[in-house]
């Protein structure tokens, strides 16, 4: 963990000396899979000046609810989110309406005591397509950032007790970011 504020720091520090824009925010994803996580988005126009565009990436905390039969077990675990955002406005910034997608990882642990026994197990899931549209207010150097998509999984087979099987490939997400940027 302290590696990993410390890289944090280091990429916010390098970052107040550049001219394009950063914005380090929390966020959170609701859905079949809830994440909360730091988000990290660095912009700029593109060489045809017409459009912003920003590259993102998401660390988080995973945590997701198998339903089998009468049973629900949660698991817990981790995401890595790396994805472009084309912002579609005419002032060519890093506001308003934009479109983005995401390659993602993730992985969630499952271990929990019942009255007949332990269920535990890990799942595992990659995405190449993960499409969202948002609309990124700002106030100054704060920046809320409403969105809404879906995500399709490539789900890797489950070890021990948890099987992929009763997981749906696509998965709905909605959530918000809210950060300051410099």
């Amino acid at each position: 963990m302290r590696k990993l504020l410390s890289l944090l720091v280091l990429v916010c520090s390098f970052s107040f000396g550049q001219k394009n824009p950063t914005t380090l925010s929390a966020y959170y994803t609701g859905g079949n899979f809830t994440q909360v996580g730091l988000s990290l988005e660095r912009g700029k126009l593109k060489e045809n000046d017409k459009q912003f565009v920003s590259h993102i990436i998401n660390l988080g905390l995973n945590n997701y609810d198998y339903e089998v039969d009468n049973l629900k077990i949660t698991g817990t675990g981790f995401v890595i989110e790396s994805g472009l955002k084309t912002y579609l406005n005419k002032d060519k910034t890093n506001k308003n309406l934009y479109v983005g997608n995401f390659i993602s990882y993730g992985n969630l642990k499952f271990d929990e005591n019942f009255l007949f026994g332990k269920f535990e197990g890990t799942f595992s899931y990659f995405s190449l397509f993960s499409p969202e549209i948002g609309y990124k207010f700002k106030a100054g150097n704060f920046a809320i950032d409403p969105f809404a998509g879906i995500q399709w999984q490539w789900q890797i087979k489950g070890k021990g007790d948890i099987d992929n099987v009763n997981v749906d490939n696509w998965q709905p997400r909605i959530g918000i970011r809210i950060g300051y940027q410099f």
